[in-house]
């Protein structure tokens, strides 16, 4: 039987639970393959040694769920913390093969493998890939896309308490991929663009499993739950009918076009406390460049649609797109402020990454890539690039309704890799659910 140590490399605070590496363990673990998990949040780096040792495994795999924080503001990258471990592993077995993987990962396999010194990457969906070369040792030519209609992993792998203590929620994935054309996004890389969605009697026995181990809250870590729409419907109906949703706090990323008042009451009733839009803008022009499909008036009949239901709402705006003036900056934060939804978070610099169509366009614009490898890079359009923080600040100064991602002054971030209001809320204060949700019920205590 084959061996495989699969490591957490991901230490940003709070700590987000690996759920790949889980439905990894599941899917091997079915097809008899024995695995092993050592986990940075819970476990020693400096342990990894022994881990190892004491394991034997025939193939080391580490999980790149983040390349960097995606963050103009901080602009943090985690490959050379990759890059170290891979170096530690192989110090410690050097002829046992390090697998990269991972959503990270697959965003840009090949420089990310090149510059780790990793031995394999396996990109795409981890599962079928990671069985074939645990059984045949031959890693898949292209990338692997899991058929997930009969995809019903079991929980209990990773330390799923651990993360509901610490980082207040689990994920799970009702569906995989996105068809969307949106020219910045890099999840169809990482994902694909086929569109595959698991039944809804596995999600709610994923929940069910959940809810054994007393952990009620949790966030879809699909591209976007309501990619279609009767799927979403369909997983809320049946965990309506499984008589979960009064037991529930769920989150969700959605997409604004077509969602209604039908959508979001089947969500309340499911148990769904809140949604992230990503609104990103209100330009049509801006909304035209990024080829987002939805307009003013779908922004306001999604948020209408939530709140009759009773449904938090998170807005996202991304700002400083080829275009962006002053004069598009005030009417977009105008009109966030006329919506009226629960959070509208705001930041600015559209992260460009390899591979897709705004890369492409950066690079005929004849846009510099940055000198460092793998180092984020970002776009703000010149003619504002020097005023955009100034003047959003100003604008969001002293209005609890937006967070800000400002650069010039971080201590204004709401960026959720090393939050400490966040990490002590969860862990000190027992605070549960989305990051964005808990900052804004802890800001309506303190009013």
């Amino acid at each position: 039987m084959a061996r495989v140590l699969l490591i957490n490399p991901n230490t940003i605070k709070p700590p987000v639970a690996p759920l790949g590496i889980e439905y990894l363990s599941s899917f091997l673990k079915e097809h008899g393959i024995e695995v092993a998990i050592h986990d940075l949040n819970i476990q020693e780096k400096n342990d990894l040694k022994g881990t190892i040792k004491e394991y034997c495994p025939d193939f080391t795999g580490i999980s790149v769920r983040n390349i960097d924080d995606s963050c103009y503001a901080t602009q943090e990258s985690f490959v050379n913390d990759i890059k170290s471990l891979v170096s530690l592993i192989k110090s410690s077995s050097p002829k046992t093969p390090v697998v990269l993987g991972g959503v990270g990962f697959s965003i840009l396999p090949k420089e990310i493998l090149f510059n780790t010194g990793a031995d394999i990457g396996l990109w795409g969906d981890g599962e079928e890939a990671m069985l074939k070369l645990a059984l045949h040792g031959k890693r898949p030519e292209k990338p692997c896309f899991l058929n997930l209609r009969d995809f019903s992993p079991s929980r209990g792998h990773i330390d799923n308490r651990f993360y509901f203590t610490f980082g207040g929620m689990a994920g799970i994935e009702t569906s995989r991929g996105c068809n969307r054309k949106c020219i910045y996004c890099a999840d169809p890389l990482a994902k694909g663009r086929k569109l595959r969605f698991r039944s809804s009697d596995s999600v709610a026995m994923e929940i069910e499993q959940l809810l054994d181990m007393g952990i009620d809250h949790f966030h879809t870590c699909d591209c976007e739950f309501n990619l279609k729409r009767e799927h979403a419907i369909g997983v809320c109906d049946n965990i309506i009918e499984k008589g979960l949703g009064p037991r529930l706090h769920w989150y969700a990323y959605c997409v604004i076009e077509g969602f209604d008042e039908r959508l979001a009451d089947a969500m309340k009733k499911a148990g769904c406390d809140g949604i992230n839009f990503g609104t990103d803008h209100t330009d049509d022009r801006i909304l035209g460049f990024f080829k987002r499909r939805h307009r003013l008036g779908d922004i306001q009949r999604a948020v209408d649609a939530c709140k009759k239901a009773g449904i938090r709402v998170m807005l996202d705006l991304l700002l400083g797109a080829p275009g962006e003036t002053l004069e598009s900056l005030k009417k977009v934060m105008d009109d966030m402020i006329s919506f009226e939804p629960t959070r509208v978070g705001v930041s600015y610099g559209i992260r460009a990454y390899p591979g897709t169509e705004f890369y492409e366009y950066l690079k005929k614009q004849g846009f510099t890539p940055p000198k460092r490898p793998l180092a984020p890079q970002f776009y703000i359009e010149p003619r504002i690039s020097r005023d955009i923080d100034r003047y959003i600040l100003e604008r969001v100064q002293g209005n609890a309704l937006f967070f800000f991602n400002s650069r010039e002054h971080p201590e204004k971030n709401y960026n959720y890799n090393s939050n400490e209001v966040l990490t002590r809320a969860i862990s000190k204060e027992g605070y549960r659910g989305a990051f964005w949700d808990i900052l804004y019920r802890k800001a309506m205590t303190r009013s």
